[in-house]
Formats: C-alpha cells, structure tokens, sequence
C-alpha cells in the first residue's frame, strides 16, 4: 500500500469513508485514531504546565540538597574546629591575637556560602541579630516570612517563586538552629549578644538558597515546544499508518469483491468475448420467452465459415481475434434490440426483442464481409446465419434454438456467407441431411466411396486423351446421392479432405490397370489444400501406392485457391508439378477470373466454366470475344483449354471454330463406373 492509495477519485471517496464506517476492524481504527487525537490533544494543553512544575521540582530539590549539604559542612565545622578537643576552651574569635584563633563558625559559613553561590544560584546565611559577625543585613520579604514560619515550625522548608520571565527566581530557605551546648553557651555569654537565653535547638538565622529559574524556564519552554512537535507528529504517522491499514482492508476487500464479481461473470459470460456463455444464453431465452412487454420476435444463430481452414492457415491467435471481431459485431449492430450469446467455439446466438431480423442478418454479413485486421493479416470473413421467426405465441426456447440450427445447416449446404430463414419445409431436409451425413461418415470410415470418370476429348482430331474422377456416394435405400448433396456436407463437417484423399487413391488405382495410357484429372477443394497434411504428402503417397506414372496424373484446382495466396501450397503446387504432374486450373471464369492468373502460377491447362460454354449466347458472339482473348492467352503460355459442360452439338462446333483443344460434357460422354 502507498501513500497515493490514500487519495481516492472523487467519485470513490464516500465509498472509501463508507466503508471505513461499516467494516468492524475499520471502525475499531477510527476509534484509536479518535482517541489518539483526544489524548494527544489534552497532554498538549498540560504538558507546558507539567514541564514547568518538572522543572522547578528539580531545582527546589537541588536547593534543598544544597541547604542540607551547608548545614552539615557548619555543624561539622562548629563540633570538629570551632569547639576544640573536649577539655579545652572554644578556639574562638574571643582568641583572636593567639595563633589558634579560627573563624566564628557564621563567619567561616559565609565565606563557604559566598564561594558557592554564582551567576544564577546564591546561597545565604540571614538573621534578624546583629551578632554574631555582624549579620543585620536588611532581610527580604522571603526571609522575613520564613523567619516568622521557623520561630513556629522550625524543622519547616520554605520554597516560593517570584517573578517571571527570565527574571524569575525561586527561593528555598530551612531554619539554622542550634546544634551544640558549646554555641548556647557562647551566646549566652557574649557581651554582644542580643539575647542570654538561647537553649539548645534554638532558631538563629536561615540557610536560603535562591537560583535564577528564569532560563530554565524558557529552557524548559523549548523542550516543551520540542515534545508537543514531537506528538503531533506521532498522532499524524498514527493516523496515516492506521488510515493506511484502514485502506489496505478496503482494497484487499475490493480485491475479494472484485474476485466475486469475476467469478460471477465468468458464471454467466464466455471468458473470451464477454457476451453470455451457452448456459445463460439458454437460461435467458427461456425467461423471455415468457415476457409479453418485450417478446423475443427471432432468434439468429450466427457460424463462421471455414473457421477451421483459418485456425490451421493462420494459427489460432487469429482464429481468437476472429472469435472477439465476430462478438464485437453482433453486440454492436444488436444493441439495446436482444441479448448475443457464444454457444461453441465459432457459433453464436441472438435473441432478438425486434422484427429487423433480416435486416440485421444483412448488416452482419456485409460488416464481417469488409476485410480487417488480425494481427499480421488483413482478412475479410463470412458467416452463415439461420433465423427462426416467432410462428407459435408458445413456442419453447428449445425449439426456437433448433428452428435456428435447421436454417443456419441450410446457409451452410447452400454456398455460405448468406441466411436462412426457417420454415416447416427445411425440417424434412435436414432430415435428409443428417441421414446423408451417417451415410456419408460411413462410406469414409469403410473407404466404400464411389468414383465416376468422365471422358475428356481431343475435339480437334477426335482422340480420348483422358478421365475427370468424380466422387459418387450411393445411397443405401437405391440409387446414388448427388454430389451437389453429400459435397457440401463433407466441406460442412470437414471431412471433405478425407473424400478427396479416397478419392485420389481410388483414381491413380483404378488408372494405373488401364492398358491406355490416357491421364487421370481428380479435383482437391480448397479445403484439402490448407488441411493440416501437406497436399504433397498424400498427393505422393497415392502415385506410390497405385504405381501410377506422375504424369498421367492431373490435379484440378479453383481459382479460390489463387486469391489467398498461401504459401505452403504454392509450394506444394510446384514440388508436385516438378515431378510431371499437370496443374489445371478448373471451372475458369466461374467467379474472379483474370489474367493476372496466368502467370501468377505456369498451369498446364485452363477448364472453361460451363458458364462460358454453354447457351445461346455463344450463337450470338455475346462470349467469343472473352474467349478468343483468352484462347490467345493460353497460346502463349503453352497451356491446354479444356471446355466442360457441352451438351449440345453447337457448343462443340463453337469450340472447335475457337481452336479449343479439348472438351469434355454429356455431348461426349456421361460419368461413368469404372468397368464401363
């Protein structure tokens, strides 16, 4: 925890105060630092007075040790020198001339106290008698108010201060008494004395010691001054160290709520993308499913195409950020309309609280179609949509779901990147579609997948130069289920790879028996060529298992393989080519057809889509111009032009008219097995 932390936006601060009120530990840190103020401020206020009272008890303490000390130095003095051996007389002043005279003792006492006393301390010997040794010094108000106490209480000590400032002074005075039979009698006896009755413990004058307290004082004042500094900043670090712990609970609580709320999100949201995860999605519709303010008008379910092609072309960082550009738009077009819910790796679902429901599917595919960036790549992507419309007020949420899952099959079987809306009718092909997937699944577990070759001809002089393979699925309740059925089927639950690999095999086998040596054309998707098995690899395996020469073999390919440009198959493509295989771009003028594509890769031969081919368009010369252009191309690249789909006798003759080399169509011949 920092001191930063303290300070809380704004917005936090009541909050933050909130919590230190409510939280038991916080409330018990808020009551020490109250008291701690509390206290603090009270030993403030008498700290002063009690520094001082410190203070003058040490002095008045000093001075009496001093008095005491002064005392036993005179009665020492009067007892061991001033008195004389026992037997003899006082060595006294009454001696003055002889070589034993000493000082009276109040005479030796002053030379004692005045050697003593300094600048700030002074010591006195006082008396109101003039005897002995001349004491009737005028005595102070102190002194004359200690003389009355002592003639009282004469084992009293008096103490007063005076005075204040630096000028202040502090007195201490006791009693000076007599102490021997020696002094009585020697102040009974003395014509100067004033009084001839004195007996023995009488009071005779003070002992007073008088210091300067003033400096001390102010001393006293800055230690003073010192110690409440050093409080207060005792009472703030306290307070900061205990506003410190106060805040570390809080943050450690908001971490734990924090925590909380995560964990509760995560309960309910797909950790990836933020919209609600399958379960809440499901648990959602089913509540609105009952609301009648704001009923649920469509559910959409929302797929990636060929989301798996891009996991494996690019890796699955952009297959994620694929993922979250997906949500992101569905969240953003849906807004405050529906709720968007991710049920599995690239589906996604909409409940929509509003009737724009193709009108959405239009906006999301025309968002996902404008390309952008994942990462390294710039990328535009397709989805197929299904839409269940509300047809029954008490439809279950279960079977909105499964209406949406019909439609979204049929945008996938019917080219992709477009939706569906359902109706009853779709259920019986969906029906038929799961039928031709077991079918299917079957046929490629067993390896029992049909294959049908089409005569391929020279139109010029009349020579069969080869075979088109074409996959065929027979259907066990009679007959054979058309490609344009169980194909998209295959490309839907990726398994096309695994039909074109049967395939391939099959076809170099069944090619290798044939006494003529006429080439084998067989069709990989773009699906097998960005699996996770290089295209070489089982290309190569087929070639040795059959025996099959590499260059009776042809591999047709789409154009659609040429736009992504990846660089693995390009290679692919030019490994395969280098050991004699043929190259053939297939279904040419199809879709993005251009002529940059000639020499983007040195085919061996261009297929001209039926579109080009067919109709009465080519009587009328509406295509001879595009396809005289590209006859010319093709001549000075040296590849072969092949026309598919002629199926009447005008479209064989206009081929030939355009010098086209080859041509293959129901005109020439019908798939067919292979014993035929």
């Amino acid at each position: 925890m920092t001191l930063e932390k303290l300070f809380h936006p704004i917005g936090d601060v009541g909050a933050a105060v909130a919590f230190y009120f409510t939280n038991a530990i916080c409330r018990i840190g808020l009551f020490a630092i109250f008291i701690i103020w509390v206290v603090a401020s009270v030993m403030n206020i008498q700290i002063p007075a009690m520094v001082e009272k410190a203070t003058l008890a040490f002095i008045d303490l000093t001075s009496r040790e001093t008095l005491h000390q002064v005392k036993t130095v005179r009665d020492t003095y009067t007892e061991t020198i001033a008195m004389g051996r026992p037997g003899q007389s006082p060595r006294t002043a009454f001696r003055g001339g002889e070589p034993t005279h000493v000082p009276l003792p109040i005479e030796f006492m002053k030379s004692v106290t005045a050697q003593m006393s300094g600048q700030d301390v002074k010591i006195r010997v006082a008396s109101p008698f003039p005897w002995p040794a001349g004491m009737n010094e005028p005595m102070d108000d102190f002194l004359k108010d200690a003389w009355k106490k002592f003639r009282s209480d004469p084992e009293a000590v008096i103490s007063r201060r005076e005075g204040s400032g630096t000028e202040a002074i502090y007195h201490v005075a006791i009693a000076d008494r007599m102490t021997s039979n020696q002094c009585v009698q020697c102040h009974n006896e003395h014509r100067d004395s004033p009084i001839r009755n004195w007996s023995l413990g009488d009071v005779r004058g003070i002992l007073s010691v008088t210091t300067k307290v003033g400096p001390s004082l102010v001393s006293a004042q800055e230690r003073t001054r010192i110690i409440q500094t050093w409080l207060w900043a005792t009472c703030v670090v306290t307070t900061i160290l205990m506003v410190l712990a106060m805040e570390a609970v809080h943050q450690r609580e908001l971490v734990k709520k924090k925590a909380h709320d995560d964990l509760v999100f995560l309960a309910h949201h797909d950790a990836m993308t933020g919209v609600l995860n399958r379960e809440a999605f499901h648990r959602r519709l089913k509540m609105m499913v009952s609301e009648t303010k704001n009923p649920i008008q469509a559910v959409l379910f929302v797929d990636l195409d060929r989301f798996k092609t891009i996991n494996d072309d690019y890796g699955h960082d952009v297959g994620d950020a694929m993922i979250k550009h997906l949500a992101r738009t569905l969240v953003y077009h849906v807004g405050d309309h529906g709720f968007v819910g991710r049920i599995g790796g690239d589906e996604f679902m909409i409940a929509l609280q509003s009737p724009r429901d193709q009108a959405l599917a239009k906006k999301i595919l025309e968002s996902l179609a404008r390309p952008s960036r994942f990462h390294a790549w710039t990328l535009s992507t397709s989805a197929s949509i299904g839409i269940a419309k509300a047809s029954n007020p008490r439809q279950s949420s279960d079977e909105w779901i499964r209406q949406a899952d019909v439609a979204v099959y049929k945008a996938k079987t019917d080219g992709r990147s477009r939706y569906v809306v359902y109706d009853k009718s779709l259920d019986e092909a969906a029906i038929e579609a799961k039928r031709v997937e077991a079918v299917l699944r079957d046929a490629i577990e067993t390896e029992t997948l049909d294959v049908h070759f089409q005569p391929i001809w020279n139109i010029q002089n009349g020579s069969l130069v080869g075979f088109e393979a074409l996959a065929r699925l027979k259907d066990p309740l009679g007959g054979m289920i058309s490609p344009a059925i169980f194909i998209p089927i295959a490309e839907q639950n990726r398994q096309i790879h695994q039909v074109g690999e049967i395939i391939m095999r099959r076809s170099c086998a069944i090619a290798a028996t044939w006494e003529n040596p006429v080439r084998i054309s067989v069709n990989i998707s773009p699906a097998q060529m960005t699996a996770k098995r290089r295209m070489i690899d089982f290309v190569s395996e087929a070639l040795q298992s059959s025996g099959l020469a590499p260059e009776r073999l042809e591999i047709e390919i789409t154009e659609g393989i040429l736009l992504d440009q990846n660089e693995d198959v390009m290679k692919d493509l030019s490994e395969i080519q280098k050991k004699g295989t043929r190259i053939v771009i297939d279904d040419f003028g199809a879709g993005y057809s251009g002529i940059s594509y000639f020499w983007k890769f040195p085919f061996d031969k261009i297929k001209l889509d039926r579109s080009l081919v067919q109709g009465e368009e080519i009587m009328l010369g509406a295509k001879t111009a595009t396809l005289k252009t590209i006859m010319e191309l093709a001549r000075q690249f040296s590849m072969e032009v092949v026309g598919e789909g002629v199926e009447t006798a005008e479209d064989l003759e206009f081929l030939k008219t355009l010098g086209c080399h080859q041509a293959q169509g129901y005109l020439l011949g019908r798939p067919m097995p292979a014993e035929h």
